[in-house]
């Protein structure tokens, strides 16, 4: 989970670019119930607060007073999900000037807070939903992502000789930005990178001739590009080229569409749903900046 702060500075780098389409994601299919959820105080006057009580009933002492619009609240209540917007009390921790309150707050005066974090680099800008992470940059490559801890057995592997793995990723795409589709093609196509340079028009820096080639023309998320796919077996990667402000932008994702098995037969964590994926490549990929 981010800090307030890293928030804070997503939220002020997504005030200094132009405006971004209203939030469409519903944040609260993405709450797992083993991680801190982040809430935002609702249904009062704008002119009222919210109660930070020592103990879980209205009686108890009032210790914290938050205001309407406030969106630090901090839940780690594993069934938060059917709590919020009802009359149920809930353990909440509030960052504050000096630290940090803690205490309990009815529910029916909360809704999942719709923040956004910031990734920059030199060559581009992109805004995620704060519960998706930031990888570390290799190679000029901007990593969004989301991990979390299980045991399992992936259908990728060889299936004589499978190897436990200890993350299963939910969700996971990559940025590149080169000059030209060329450089791009050399940089990401692993095998015989030459060969796809035959379907490389200089004078566009784009795609020609792709009839019967391994390159795909898609029209995704609205916007129109190539696709080129590695992999067998329902496992592999994606890589999609889409033209941009005369610059080539590669979107990198991974795929396994292979049902997975317990390594210690403890159930296995859900599956974000394919929409919600889609939703979510579809809202990054509106505020991509180049």
């Amino acid at each position: 989970m981010k800090t307030l702060s890293a928030i804070m500075l997503g939220l002020l780098l997504s005030i200094c670019t132009p405006l971004y389409a209203s939030p469409t994601i519903d944040f609260s299919h993405f709450v797992n119930g083993t991680e801190g959820v982040l809430l935002e105080v609702t249904n009062m006057d704008e002119s009222d607060s919210l109660n930070v009580r020592d103990a879980p009933n209205a009686r108890a002492n009032v210790r914290y007073k938050i205001p309407f619009g406030n969106a630090d609240v901090m839940s780690y209540d594993p069934d938060i999900a059917s709590h919020v917007g009802k009359s149920h009390w809930i353990g909440i921790r509030l960052s504050v000037e000096d630290g940090f309150v803690m205490g309990y707050v009815n529910a029916r005066y909360l809704k999942f807070a719709a923040l956004y974090d910031t990734a920059v680099t030199r060559v581009v800008n992109v805004r995620f939903p704060y519960f998706l992470e930031q990888g570390d940059p290799a190679d000029d490559w901007l990593r969004i992502y989301k991990n979390v801890s299980a045991n399992y057995y992936s259908g990728c592997d060889m299936r004589d000789e499978p190897t436990i793995r200890q993350e299963l990723p939910l969700f996971d795409i990559q940025f590149k930005v080169y000059e030209t589709l060329k450089t791009a093609l050399l940089d990401t196509i692993d095998y015989q990178p030459e060969n796809a340079l035959r379907y490389y028009d200089e004078a566009s820096n784009w795609f020609h001739n792709t009839n019967n080639s391994a390159f795909q023309a898609i029209d995704k998320f609205d916007w129109q590009g190539y696709r080129y796919t590695v992999g067998a077996e329902g496992c592999g990667i994606h890589l999609d080229y889409y033209q941009r402000g005369g610059k080539i932008l590669v979107m990198k994702h991974p795929f396994d569409t292979n049902p997975l098995r317990s390594a210690d037969g403890e159930p296995l964590p859900k599956r974000w749903a394919a929409e919600d994926v889609r939703l979510l490549t579809s809202t990054i990929l509106e505020d991509v900046q180049l």
